[in-house]
Formats: C-alpha cells, structure tokens, sequence
C-alpha cells in the first residue's frame, strides 16, 4: 500500500515544482545549493523548488554578495543625493553627526578605551576655567584639551609641589614671572595709577545715565557688582571701566562738563575716552573681566565719534578675551568653577551673550562676516527669575535668541562662502520666515509691542529698539529675493525659473514694505512716549536707515503708495536727525540722504518759513556755522507742512569736513531714478544698496 502511494507523492511533489517554476522568476540572491551546483534559483522562501524536487536542504546565506555591483551612475546619483540632503542639513543648523546611532557608537567606543588617570579628566571640548581672584598678578585663562596644559597641571598637582603653588582654580601651571609680579606689586596697575579725579556729583549722574539707557541693550556690567565693587574695591571695579561708562554715558547727556570743547557737542565723553584708552594700554598686559567690559563699551564710544575703524578693533579684542577666558563655556558646570559665585556665573553668561548680540549688530551694521558663532559657545541663554516688564533681563534673552535666527540668515545669505545652495535658498527663506515669526508671537507680554493698539506705559524704550531690529532682520531675510537691482540684488541672487520663486520674489518685496512700514510706526510710537531719540541705543540708527531704503526702493508709484512712502520717509529722517544729537553716523546718514534727495530732484525752492520751534536752533547753527567757514550757500529743505528740518550741527568733527546746513520740502521732490551720489561717509556697496529709486 505504501510502495504503491510513494509515486504518487514524488509525481505530486514535481507537478507542483514545475508549477512554481513556471510563475516564478529566477532572483540574484541564490542559495547555497543552487549556488555550489551553480544552477539557477527561484528564491522560493523558506526552500526553493530544485532543493525541494531533490529533497535537499535550502539554506540561503546572509552573506553579502559583491557580484553584480550597481552602475557608477547610480552610485553618483545617490552621492550627490546624500550631498545636496547634507548641505541642507547644514543651512538649517542641524548637525549631521548627531544621530543616535554615532552617539551610541561614539558611547561604546569611548566605554571600550582605557584612560590614563592624568588625562581622565581631560576630553575633547573640556578645559579650565580660570580662577577670578587673579590680583593682577596671575593671568586667567582658558586652555582647552589640544594645549597640552592641563596634562601639565594634573602632573605638577601629582608632585611633591605644594598645591598653594598652583594658584586656586588657576589654569597657569607656570610659575609668576618675577617681573610681572614686582611691576603689579609696585604699584603700576591701572587701578592705581594717577589719573585726574573727577567731581563725584557728575561721576555718579552718569553712572545713573549708563545705567539707565546704555546697560539695558548691552549689558556687559551688573550694576549691583559695579557699585558694590567700587565701594568695597573689589575685582569688578577699575578704573578702565569707569572712564569708559562715563564716555558713553556722555553721549546721552547735554552736559556742557562732559565735552572737551562745549561748543561741539560731537566732543562729549572725549576726555574720558582718552583716559580710557591711556589705562587700556597697561590693562591689556594682564587682562581681566573689567578689561572685556571696558574694550565693549569702547567700540561703542568709538562708533559714536565716527571711528568705526577703532570700534571694529576693540570689539575684537574684546571677543578675542572673552575666549581666552573661557567666557564661551557654561561657567557653571565646567572644570575650576568651584571657586566662582552664582553672581560670577551669571555675570560671565550675561558678558557672553551681551557680546554675542553686539556681534550680530556688528555684522549688519557694517556688512562684515560674524565673528562670534553659536556653535562655539555652550553658555545656557540668560536667565529671568522675575520677568519684571521690560527688565533688562529679560531683553538681553530675547534679544539673545533673535540673533540666533538672525545668525543663520548672515551666514546663509550674505556670507562670502554661503552655506546654502540657490536651490535651497527658497526653502530656507519659508523656514526662517517662520521662525522669526516664531520667535515674534512667542515673546513674553512685558517685550511686547503692538503699534495698532495703545501704547503701555511702562514699556522700555529698549522693548522698541528689539522691534525695530525684528523688522530689519526681516529685510535682511528677504533682500536677496528681491530682483530689482535699484534694492542692491546681490550677484549670487537665486535665478527665478518658476512659479514658486516668483511667488517668493512677490512675498519678500511685500515683507520689505511692511517690514519697512513697521519701523516707522515704532519710531512714531517711540517719540510719542519718550520724546525723541535723543538718548536711544546706537542700533536704532541702522534699523532707521533700512526702512529709508526700503522705503526709496517702492515698486508701486500710485498716488496712495507714493503719499505714505513720503511720510515714512519723514518719519525716518526725523529719526535720524533725533539719533545725530548723540551719535556721528546718523548725522552723516542724514546728510548723504538730503544730498540724494536734492540730487533726485531737479527744482528746490528756497522755503524762508520756519517754526518757531526750530527758529531758535536753526539761527544758532547757522550762525556757529557762518563763523567758523564764512559764507556758505545755504539750501533750504522744507518737510511739507509739519515744520522745517534743520540739520544737526554738520560741522561738528567729521571724516569729510563741514557740512552745510540744508533744508527742502519732500512732498514737492520729484523722486526720479537717478546713480549718481556725492562722495560720503556711507558705504553703498558694503550695504548692498544703491539710489537709484522711484515713488
């Protein structure tokens, strides 16, 4: 019975053989059997149906098979794919070794290596924080693990030296130079050196003024430490320091006391600089964290006398410190903090990040690469335990994050080695757009600023430049998408050759617009609540001067745009005329803006009508201007029925001698294209602007 039902199993078994055979295709990946006989395979899981006509194990390997390779074709298309999705990656500032996998892989090869106990301690992107008592004498500084230093100091901490010889959480394995010791010892330092005293009543009204307007938007002092440190003569007191907050603070007074020559009012703080700079050369010896606050403060003192060249070096003299101290790094969890107080921590993050916004402001102010990038740094974003309305903290945060953003659009766009392809730019253009709007509905109601609904009282006037600078950062975000070459469209400007770059070509020109509008709403909004921009941060000007563009630049010419064009451009004028009475660059803004508005239009007629408000300085000017360059052609320029502008004091110091005083009426100006600009202080092209522009 058995015998007879063995063929027809084996008949069975082979009738179903052939007929997957016959509706299945042979595959690449052989097994075993079929592979040693070299027979061809039909994949068939879990066995293929030759092992299963001859009853023969089918075992398929999991081996990998390097017959048959893909083309070079396909494999440089999927390299160029990997390539393009990397450098994207990279545009929007996420890191491509970061993955899970790398950092568990990094995990278990760092478990599997044996360290020495000398270099324990010592990993990559660690290093020691110097230590704060340094009295002058000990050199802090920052040594990360290639300087081979901290080897040194764990070996001398191992030796028979008495750990005193070290210095507390001192990275100077080296012992004082005997010379440098016997010159701070000797009385040398510049906290001690002879310097002219100063009337107390005036040095404290400007440490109040300081503190006041210039501290809430840079804040590299804590007035707490500063006050307590000059009373008791601790380490966050010098005399660099002083001299250098009564100089800026003289901006922002009218006190004749402060100016070398009261009469010109571009001379206030001059004295104090100079002294400044005199203690700067023995400070810069043996620096310390006054050192670092001075040199900030000093690049603004600079830029508001005009020297933009000075204030570039001393900013970077001041980044450069901030890493030689390890300002860079999170104080409170680094190696050789212990010694520091949560004051001394919150302070070095709060220098930090003071110095990392300057340097965004930098950038756009001069149209100059970043020199601070947020990878560098791992300090944790300045705190506010109490979110007091408009608390400097509290902008100092904001402020901090909107650079982040605004890092990435410097970078991406207008670097020299851009990071973005023109591909991506569109892309990146949506994305950032939707962070910086991101970030703008996220802030906190006391840095909030609504300029359609009535203003807050209690809102700082700092709340209003941080607005402002949103504003230009949207600008800047969407120039480069801008194809008319009167806005200064860059040679590396995406190519449009679709219908979605048009529609980013269309929504970057509205954005410049409204982004332009907004400004001087906030400017309007600003001088309604405290006055004039006469004691307003210095960035102001730059922002000001975006809208003036922007708002030349107008696409539409019907009578609607044309009228609100002009009175933007009343308003920002205003503003920056306001802006000239403490700082120098406004003053010669203002003044190339007057002469490519008379440039612009051919027919200027002379007004002798003047409100009484501006009679009295108009006749002063023009008579300090009469006595000192004689006879000069003077052409007035009206605004249009809501008073005469005179222009601030021109013949104050300037890279380019007197200035006359000019007025004209901007409602009667034909604003035609025209390329031609008198020789001034203001760098078209490092701008990226031209004036050539209609209404």
């Amino acid at each position: 019975m058995s015998e007879s039902a063995q063929p027809t199993t084996d008949s069975a078994r082979r009738d179903r053989g052939n007929a997957i055979r016959s509706r299945t295709k042979y595959v690449n990946r052989a097994c075993r059997e079929c592979r040693r006989r070299r027979a061809k395979c039909d994949g068939q899981k879990p066995c293929c149906s030759r092992c299963l006509d001859r009853r023969l194990a089918c075992v398929f390997s999991t081996e990998a098979d390097n017959r048959g390779s893909a083309p070079k074709s396909h494999i440089q298309l999927l390299q160029n794919r990997v390539n393009l999705l990397e450098q994207t990656l990279q545009a929007l500032g996420i890191s491509i070794d970061g993955s899970p996998t790398s950092q568990g892989l990094q995990a278990r090869i760092e478990a599997s290596v044996t360290t020495p106990p000398v270099l324990r301690t010592v990993s990559a992107g660690s290093g020691c924080i110097p230590g704060q008592d340094t009295s002058r004498g000990d050199q802090p500084g920052f040594f990360g693990s290639t300087s081979g230093r901290l080897e040194l100091q764990s070996r001398l901490a191992a030796s028979t030296l008495p750990h005193e010889s070290l210095g507390v959480g001192s990275c100077d394995a080296i012992p004082q130079d005997p010379v440098r010791r016997d010159f701070v010892t000797s009385g040398s330092s510049p906290s001690t050196q002879d310097v002219p005293e100063l009337p107390t009543h005036l040095v404290d009204h400007l440490i109040e003024v300081y503190f006041e307007w210039e501290q809430p938007w840079f804040q590299v002092v804590d007035k707490k430490l500063f006050l307590e440190s000059r009373r008791d003569g601790g380490r966050y007191f010098s005399r660099l320091l002083l001299y250098s907050m009564l100089a800026i603070a003289s901006r922002y007074t009218s006190l004749e006391e402060v100016r070398t020559d009261t009469q010109d009012v571009n001379t206030a703080g001059l004295g104090f600089l100079q002294q400044a700079e005199a203690l700067l050369q023995v400070d810069l010896k043996w620096p310390s964290i006054t050192t670092i606050q001075s040199l900030t403060i000093m690049a603004i003192m600079y830029v508001a006398i005009g020297s933009d060249a000075s204030g570039w070096l001393h900013h970077g003299m001041a980044i450069r410190l901030v890493l030689d101290m390890g300002l860079n790094l999170d104080a409170s969890s680094a190696p050789g903090s212990s010694s520091l107080t949560a004051e001394d921590i919150q302070l070095r993050h709060q220098i930090y990040w003071s110095l990392y916004c300057s340097d965004k402001l930098w950038a756009t102010y001069t149209g100059r690469v970043c020199t601070m990038l947020d990878y560098q740094g791992s300090v944790p974003l300045p705190s506010t335990v109490l979110p007091v309305a408009g608390s400097p903290l509290s902008i100092l945060r904001e402020l901090s994050t909107h650079c982040v953003i605004l890092e990435k659009i410097l970078t991406t766009l207008y670097a020299p080695n851009k990071t973005a392809l023109d591909a991506e730019k569109y892309s990146f253009f949506d994305l950032c757009l939707m962070t910086l709007r991101g970030w703008f509905h996220s802030l906190p109601d006391h840095v909030g600023l609504n300029t359609s609904a009535q203003p807050k009282p209690q809102t700082s006037p700092h709340v209003h430049i941080l607005h402002m600078v949103y504003h230009t950062s949207i600008i800047l975000l969407s120039k480069p998408f801008i194809t008319n070459k009167r806005f200064g469209e860059s040679d590396s400007a995406p190519e449009l050759h679709s219908a979605a770059a048009s529609d980013v070509r269309r929504r970057a020109s509205a954005l410049c617009r409204d982004a332009a509008k907004e400004i001087c709403l906030i400017t309007e909004r600003y001088r309604e609540t405290f006055g004039s921009f006469r004691q307003s941060p210095l960035t102001a000007t730059h922002c000001t001067l975006m809208a003036i563009l922007v708002t030349l630049h107008g696409e539409e010419s019907h009578a609607e745009t044309s009228q609100g064009a002009r009175k933007g451009l009343k308003t920002a004028m205003k503003t920056l005329e306001e802006l000239s009475d403490s700082w120098t660059p406004p003053r010669r803004y203002w003044h190339t803006m007057t002469q490519a508005l008379r440039i612009g239009s051919p027919s200027i007629e002379n007004q002798d009508e003047t409100p009484d408000w501006q009679e009295s300085r108009a006749s002063d000017a023009a008579a300090s201007q009469n006595e000192q360059s004689g006879n000069q052609q003077e052409v007035h320029l009206r605004l249009g029925g809501e008073g005469t502008w005179v222009s601030p004091e021109l013949q104050l110091a300037s890279d380019h001698g007197a200035q006359h005083l000019t007025y004209f009426n901007i409602d009667e100006l034909e604003l035609t294209a025209f390329d031609q600009l008198p020789s001034d202080y203001l760098t078209l092209e490092s701008l990226g602007f031209d004036f050539s522009f209609s209404i």
